[in-house]
């Protein structure tokens, strides 16, 4: 059959070599940031050490800006520990404040100059910026500083910045007065003369992006909280889409937002492909999600009626999800495809191997215990399907007596546009089928990879494996609509039906002045509402005798030792929604409620469809 000889051309090395290269060239992460702030003069090694956790982002480059008495930047081309060598570190001296960054290439040529953290000086003012994602206009910006064709994105993006910054009081007011200009995806970490550390995400939240506390005061932004943790600082929660922290001098956090609140659109990559397995992203351990998406793999091949007799996961990312695959299909695994970690995520091509049955530089054949069975190869996604038929063809010459491949991902069918290594529809098997049935394009896919079928997640059930929305996903490049050139929903419209006025429950923590506040405006009609409840996590606070005093029923459950260790805390928050649901109010009120809501409590009111509206001035670090 073509396909099986086309896999077989490619296992040998009979392709041509520039074919190859192509063919192999793997879909790349992201790069990976980080940011801290540490009140004891530590934050560059642990920002080093923090960045070490997020290698799997980026191999390109690694580079770290601290401030000191001025902002120093040092990088280096390679993988971190030795970009960034313990001396490199040594030599930065203490610094309370540090940005790192490793980089894969998206925008930009893999150079020294396109590395990262960018540190530009202009006048009085210093920028030093390190970003993971992609801007979707960057000719607009191009076209407001001076920079080459090969200038990266993130580099125009700082120009433009630092250009601006003379227009503003501040680099608080610069950033939310220009931000909005940018288009495309972007978290990015920065340091600026001032010795302010400031992180922001995109409206559209398309990258992750994470904030943690150290015990003693310290701050850390991350892309994944696998950092926070190799960091030993606790996860707080996940910066929100189209915000902006500032972190000052003196260790406070400060809270704002720009640009038009746009519906999230979190690059569904990030969840089966590029985050870490032990990261917790949108209220989901990325591991539980990717085993949930092996177990509907499962229920897929049982509803087309293919029969297996093992799983053979392939390593690294695709693991969890032939896990679950067993789990729900009852089979054992069989780790009959080896994976070099040595390699990283490229091909080293090599000959064929006599039984060893070596595929390629990264993936090793083992034959025993598969001859004569019928395989389920679970991969965490097929993309431009040459890796799987590579595989597919040396499990097969190992004596596998049939092979069917599950992806536990959607087909690829577009290329993206947001920092994903996919400029071409060309290169994407699949994409000429987008507008077929799920059906077709696996068929299709299952002969360009030379197996007896293939099976794919469709979009929905990939969602739902991470206990989300479709709508609340980018999932352009699995041909849903572009999240920032698409159709917009700034508010997803509420179906839950309002009769009469609306049911408030007003949050409190102390003596209520703002609860009394609108405990009158609603008794003189200019508020039109119901208060239905109040909710105080003092005891003794006299909030709970005005609400009282006006026959107003009021819940009362202390905070204190509730909310310092994170399984407490979550009992805490759980026992304030069952009460919420009791009582079904239209809006929650915080007047001068003193906590963080965590982001599970937060979804819980988003899915019951009750608003949330905080009073408070300021952004609470606890």
């Amino acid at each position: 059959q073509p396909a099986r000889v086309r896999a077989s051309m490619i296992a040998t090395g009979r392709m041509p070599a520039a074919s190859v290269a192509d063919a192999e060239r793997p879909v790349q992460e992201k790069c990976g940031i980080i940011g801290a702030y540490t009140p004891h003069d530590r934050a560059p090694r642990i920002a080093r050490n923090a960045l070490i956790a997020l290698q799997h982002r980026g191999q390109d480059s690694a580079g770290i800006s601290v401030f000191d008495h001025g902002i120093k930047t040092v990088f280096g081309m390679g993988l971190i520990p030795v970009a960034l060598t313990e001396e490199t570190i040594d030599a930065l001296g203490p610094a309370r404040i540090a940005i790192a960054h490793n980089r894969y290439s998206t925008s930009g040529a893999v150079s020294a100059a396109n590395a990262q953290p960018v540190q530009i000086h202009h006048g009085a003012f210093t920028l030093s910026l390190a970003h993971n994602g992609n801007l979707t206009n960057p000719e607009w910006f191009r076209g407001q500083v001076i920079a080459d064709a090969e200038t990266s994105d993130s580099v125009l993006l700082t120009q433009y910045l630092l250009k601006q910054r003379p227009l503003y009081r501040s680099w608080r007011e610069t950033f939310i007065a220009e931000l909005p200009r940018a288009e495309g995806a972007f978290s990015a970490v920065a340091i600026t003369e001032d010795g302010c550390l400031h992180g922001f995400r995109d409206p559209w939240g398309i990258r992750p992006f994470v904030i943690g506390l150290f015990p003693d005061g310290g701050v850390m932004l991350s892309s994944e909280t696998v950092a926070l943790d190799a960091a030993q600082c606790a996860y707080t929660r996940q910066l929100e889409r189209g915000e902006l922290v500032t972190v000052g001098r003196d260790g406070k956090i400060r809270s704002a937002f720009f640009g038009k609140p746009r519906r999230e659109r979190f690059c569904t990559f990030e969840n089966f492909y590029f985050s870490r397995p032990e990261s917790f992203v949108n209220q989901t351990r990325v591991q539980a999600g990717r085993i949930a998406s092996g177990k509907l793999l499962a229920e897929r091949m049982t509803a087309k009626g293919i029969a297996a007799d093992v799983v053979v996961p392939i390593h690294d990312s695709g693991y969890y999800a032939a896990q679950g695959f067993g789990e729900g299909a009852r089979l054992p695994l069989r780790n009959a495809v080896g994976t070099s970690h040595y390699v990283g995520r490229s091909f080293i091509m090599a000959g064929q191997g006599a039984r060893s049955g070596a595929v390629s530089g990264k993936h090793t054949i083992v034959p025993d215990q598969i001859e004569g069975e019928s395989l389920a190869v679970v991969d965490d996604s097929v993309v431009r399907g040459t890796t799987m038929a590579k595989i597919g063809h040396g499990l097969h010459d190992a004596g596998a007596r049939a092979i069917h491949v599950f992806s536990a991902s959607p087909p690829i069918v577009d290329k993206c546009d947001l920092g994903v290594d996919m400029k071409a529809k060309t290169e994407l098997p699949a994409a000429p089928l987008a507008d077929q049935p799920l059906a077709a394009i696996e068929a299709h896919m299952a002969g360009v990879i030379g197996a007896d079928s293939m099976t794919f997640l469709s979009t929905e059930q990939i969602a739902a494996a991470f206990g989300r929305s479709p709508s609340d996903q980018c999932t352009f490049c699995l041909g849903g609509e572009h999240p920032v050139y698409g159709r917009q929903e700034l508010f997803a419209p509420r179906s839950r039906r309002l009769d009469g006025s609306p049911r408030i429950c007003v949050f409190v923590s102390g003596s209520g002045t703002n609860l009394r506040e609108i405990i009158q405006q609603v008794e003189t009609g200019e508020i039109d509402a119901e208060i239905a409840s109040v909710i105080c996590n003092k005891a003794g606070a006299a909030a709970i005798a005005r609400a009282e005093s006006r026959g107003i029923p009021a819940f009362v459950l202390p905070s204190k030792g509730r909310v310092a260790e994170p399984e407490a805390r979550e009992a805490y928050f759980d026992e304030i929604a069952a009460h919420v649901r009791e009582v079904m109010p239209d809006v929650i009120v915080l007047a001068g409620w003193k906590l963080i809501l965590p982001d599970a409590f937060l979804h819980e009111m988003r899915r019951l469809e009750i608003a949330v509206i905080n009073l408070h001035p300021a952004l609470l670090s606890r």
